[in-house]
């Protein structure tokens, strides 16, 4: 598995210098705005050619500079190209960074079914972990719960002792039995 990403690793930077070597002087600082929806669509275009290593790197580089809405298509891409590397694992992570980012994401149902199912599926786990538990569901509560219970046992007046009092002054003592 090391090797495999240390390989993928070493093809990456390979495109990527191929990549800045490829510009002929090309602006390469992208900034949100009109030349950070270039980067999407380069890396659509990219994707479309089949250049999927190319795509990745185009995009991981650039992140930063992208604003919310453009890093979630960026998420999108980027496990695009990782499935199409096969990658599974990576892919399965953007996903859920992008779900992260716009949980009412929904894929281009053309594009890949594969995707799709991997979207939904991630989906139904991510809606899980943002969504508050129920109050009975929370540790605290039955901790709360149970040192209430112990404080009031433990501080709960004790009964005392009872002894017989002889009667009012004057009375005469209870008989002994």
């Amino acid at each position: 598995m090391k090797s495999r990403a240390k390989f993928f690793h070493i093809i990456l930077l390979l495109f990527t210098v191929s990549t800045l070597a490829q510009q002929d002087g090309k602006e390469m600082t992208f900034v949100s705005g009109e030349k950070g929806r270039d980067i999407i669509a380069v890396a659509a275009e990219r994707y479309e050619q089949g250049y999927f290593s190319e795509v990745i790197s185009l995009l991981t580089e650039n992140m930063a500079t992208l604003s919310r809405d453009q890093k979630v298509r960026a998420h999108d891409w980027l496990a695009r190209a990782c499935i199409a590397l096969d990658d599974r694992t990576a892919a399965a992570e953007h996903v859920r960074t992008m779900l992260f980012m716009d949980l009412n994401y929904q894929p281009n149902a053309q594009m890949d079914p594969f995707f799709n199912k991997l979207v939904q599926d991630i989906k139904k786990e991510v809606q899980q972990e943002i969504q508050p538990k129920r109050w009975y569901q929370k540790k605290w509560v039955w901790a709360t719960a149970a040192a209430a219970t112990i404080v009031t046992v433990l501080a709960w007046p004790k009964p005392e002792k009872r002894t017989e009092l002889p009667g009012p002054p004057g009375s005469p003592e209870p008989p002994n039995h």
